[in-house]
């Protein structure tokens, strides 16, 4: 990792490039200067709870005071990873998927998922995304897709755990059926905000 951060008023002028890999998750936060895409630190930060970064490719030139302009410029800073055994919190209030593999593009203002599989207790995930268009914009979609196989009435408990509650809506009870089956998801569900406890609408 090769370039150079400057103190300036409101945020520091950065350029970086370059390669970090084999890093536990859990110590972004220590690394990850506060002020610098905050929008995009605190989702990773609260939302990837565990895991292993393989590989990250960073790229950053971001003059001075830009990660203090709101719309942050999205180019200014790009972040490429490869995260193995993960922990994602992808809904608050949701059990976390664990033992996830996936590669994720983050900028100050958005960040995307691809080719996400994980495991729960009963289901296995596949050709996971989540996308988010812009960050710690209130009401802004949330979008998550994947292909789940396993248990139906695994399946269908986690997508009626609160705060979805998406089978009992419509009148059904997980508990009710049974058998293996697969399930195909499509949601979009708005963020709340951008603060510690960030959730969905």
């Amino acid at each position: 990792l090769t370039g150079a951060i400057s103190a300036a008023p409101g945020s520091p002028a950065i350029r970086l490039n370059g390669l970090i890999t084999d890093f536990p998750i859990r110590d972004i936060a220590r690394y990850w200067p506060q002020g610098v895409g905050s929008h995009a630190r605190t989702w990773v930060v609260n939302h990837i709870d565990d895991g292993r970064l393989v590989r990250a490719v960073i790229v950053a030139d971001a003059p001075a005071g830009a990660f203090a302009k709101e719309p942050v410029n999205p180019n200014i800073l790009k972040i490429d990873i490869h995260v193995e055994n993960g922990q994602l919190s992808y809904v608050n209030g949701m059990p976390p998927i664990t033992g996830a593999v996936a590669d994720m593009t983050i900028t100050p203002a958005t960040f995307e998922l691809k080719g996400g599989h994980a495991a729960r207790p009963g289901t296995q995930i596949s050709n996971a995304s989540v996308y988010i268009a812009q960050l710690g914009v209130k009401n802004a979609l949330v979008k998550i897709d994947a292909n789940a196989k396993g248990r139906l009435e695994d399946m269908l408990g986690v997508l009626d755990h609160p705060p979805l509650g998406l089978v009992t809506r419509y009148g059904l009870k997980p508990d009710d059926i049974r058998g293996d089956g697969a399930v195909q998801v499509a949601l979009e569900i708005p963020q709340q905000s951008d603060d510690d406890n960030l959730g969905f609408a």
